[in-house]
């Protein structure tokens, strides 16, 4: 039988018709009843021995590793192979291979839309997972890497928020210039109504995760430290950023 990797990889693109074996000589068919190819590869992996599925986890950073240095490979493609292994890892819960796709994806030389393709995907993964240190780090790791964007910093600050920081005011300090800078942009032409409606939004849910019992004191605390209204996040960043 194909090892591991080789039978992930085949079935990252896969044919109609193409299957995945799981052992005693059953198989998985790719087909119609699969939205997508993550959900086919989970499907897979559901029917595999409790060791093939370890084996099966284990070489997911692997695999995006090889595929994002070879991006040419891929780029074409509406949901290339990377961006699949990434809601793949989400979907059986493989959390413990994102360190090793973010270390790939922050060494890897990517033009803006895979960049902001795999972004996306990150965000949606770790937005989403139960919060532990893993995902903490996780986070670090992609905010501290050369390329994360700044219109992930609200996103990136709310998910801080979300595991309840000791020093409040040093997360919302290390994301004000990021944020300030999306907003910025969002108040200068060519930005459409489209652009700023969505920054809106994305401070509404920020202040939803402000307004958690444990952040509430110090949230209000520090908005009385900027004499800014609770909630104004945008003048907030800005004197942040100004002083």
């Amino acid at each position: 039988m194909l090892s591991m990797k080789r039978r992930i990889r085949a079935a990252l693109t896969p044919e109609p018709g193409h299957e995945f074996p799981v052992g005693n000589d059953k198989m998985v068919a790719f087909g119609p009843q699969f939205e997508t190819v993550e959900d086919y590869l989970k499907t897979a992996y559901l029917c595999l021995s409790l060791d093939d599925k370890t084996a099966f986890r284990k070489v997911l950073g692997d695999i995006f590793a090889e595929y994002i240095a070879q991006f040419d490979r891929w780029r074409a493609a509406v949901q290339g192979p990377p961006v699949t292994l990434i809601y793949l890892i989400w979907k059986i819960g493989a959390y413990e291979q994102l360190p090793k796709v973010v270390a790939a994806f922050n060494a890897a030389t990517l033009e803006r839309e895979e960049v902001e393709e795999i972004l996306f995907a990150l965000f949606c993964v770790i937005a989403n997972a139960r919060r532990s240190a893993l995902i903490r780090e996780v986070l670090a790791q992609i905010v501290d890497g050369p390329q994360f964007l700044a219109r992930y910093a609200i996103e990136a600050l709310k998910i801080e928020l979300e595991h309840h920081p000791r020093d409040v005011l040093a997360v919302i300090q290390k994301y004000a210039p990021y944020i300030n800078a999306t907003c910025v942009t969002a108040e200068t032409p060519p930005c459409s109504d489209d652009d700023r409606r969505e920054l809106c939004e994305n401070f509404a849910e920020l202040q939803e995760a402000a307004n958690a019992p444990r952040l509430r004191e110090p949230m209000n605390g520090i908005f009385r430290k900027y004499h800014t209204q609770p909630g104004d996040w945008m003048e907030l960043v800005k004197k942040i950023v100004s002083n």
